[in-house]
């Protein structure tokens, strides 16, 4: 599979994402399907914040010669995406949570539609196993990495919504 491809397929499961929270009753948007989680519009926005994260290491990976390596992610990557995949309960940092209570959930899907293409605009276009950040648990990461990470994340999420 292309990176394209998987960015198309990344691009297109975000879009069902926000269309199927869209669609729900405002009460619903506002319920977190299972206790202790985001609701389906701070999800919304949580997804946008956690894609967001990864821009200024992006950026930061051109400045200080990462940029280019070859990709090598940490060992700590593969477990992370297999817990994505339980869809067990994941403890989020503080940058990557909903600031405010209830997100207009409209805001919170523009806002993730607008940092998903600064996200692909700051990969570039790379190779695949080329660095295009590096990530301070997951090592050096290129873009088929990023990509597998944001994926195995909306997995985990459309789970719990």
């Amino acid at each position: 599979m292309s990176r394209s491809d998987r960015w198309h397929d990344l691009d297109r499961d975000m879009d069902q994402m926000i269309a199927d929270v869209l669609a729900m009753p405002e009460e619903k948007q506002h319920t977190p399907a299972v206790k202790g989680s985001f609701t389906p519009a701070e999800t919304l926005e949580h997804m946008a914040l956690t894609e967001a994260y990864y821009l200024p290491m992006a950026l930061k990976a051109s400045l200080d010669g990462q940029r280019g390596r070859a990709a090598k992610t940490s060992f700590l990557y593969p477990f992370v995406i297999k817990k994505l995949a339980s869809a067990q309960p994941m403890p989020t940092i503080s940058q990557m949570s909903p600031a405010e209570e209830r997100p207009d959930p409209h805001r919170a899907a523009d806002h993730w539609r607008q940092v998903r293409k600064k996200l692909k605009d700051a990969v570039g276009d790379l190779d695949d196993d080329t660095t295009v950040l590096k990530h301070p648990l997951f090592g050096r990461m290129g873009p088929a990495d990023i990509v597998e990470i944001h994926t195995a994340h909306l997995a985990y999420h459309r789970a719990r919504i």
